[in-house]
């Protein structure tokens, strides 16, 4: 199967998934780079609660983190864990758009898609997924995060062996071109992920069953692998 006709079946299964990314100031740019950055290794109702908060407080602006007290900012985003360790990232990336964009971080987005990524990858504490989140969500750039879900539906469907990050990019970005449907078909694996396509798969509920490689060969045997 073709990545280009996965999508189309999620679509049917789940309906269109628009506006995943949700977004709750004026200045959402800055806010679903800051939510990408938090989001790293905790639940997404943790960063929603930290975002709501840091705009409550009036701080989700990059000169206000940086001028912030670290103590302060670890506080304040506690509730998404690793609170010291994303406190740095946060103002480290905040630093980066005061000092190279000239405090407006629309600028990274109008450069090539690859030029942004690679400044990107060079600040403290931004990997590749969250490179590509800031870029698809923030940037409406052509990118996709490939993020464990990712992976592992990949690998369970059949459509490839390799676990690599590029590789399955690329493999994406090769059929899908389109910035919208790249966020729909990011935000329709992760809830396919999350309904039947767990850790231990609910494979008798799974609407692509007959497609998938690891429910054939497993559907006798009833084995679950991850």
């Amino acid at each position: 199967m073709k990545v280009k006709d996965l999508i189309e079946k999620l679509r049917k299964i789940y309906g269109k998934h628009v506006d995943w990314w949700p977004k709750y100031s004026d200045n959402h740019t800055f806010e679903i780079a800051i939510g990408a950055i938090l989001t790293q290794q905790t639940k997404w109702e943790n960063v929603e609660r930290v975002i709501k908060k840091m705009i409550e407080l009036e701080i989700l602006d990059p000169k206000k983190i940086v001028s912030i007290e670290k103590r302060k900012l670890e506080n304040i985003i506690k509730p998404c864990g690793f609170c010291s360790v994303k406190a740095n990232r946060l103002k480290d990336f905040s630093s980066f758009i005061l000092k190279n964009l000239q405090s407006d971080l629309k600028k990274l987005f109008e450069l090539k898609a690859d030029e942004a990524r690679k400044l990107l990858l060079k600040i403290n504490g931004i990997g590749k997924e969250t490179a590509d989140d800031i870029l698809l969500y923030a940037g409406d750039m052509k990118t996709i995060p490939v993020d464990y879900y990712t992976k592992r539906f990949f690998k369970r469907i059949g459509i490839t062996d390799a676990s690599g990050y590029e590789t399955i990019r690329k493999m994406i970005l090769d059929e899908i071109n389109n910035v919208d449907d790249l966020k729909e078909f990011h935000a329709l694996i992760v809830e396919h992920s999350k309904r039947v396509c767990r850790q231990e798969p609910l494979c008798e509920k799974c609407g692509l069953k007959k497609f998938c490689k690891h429910y054939q060969l497993n559907r006798k045997s009833k084995k679950v692998y991850t």
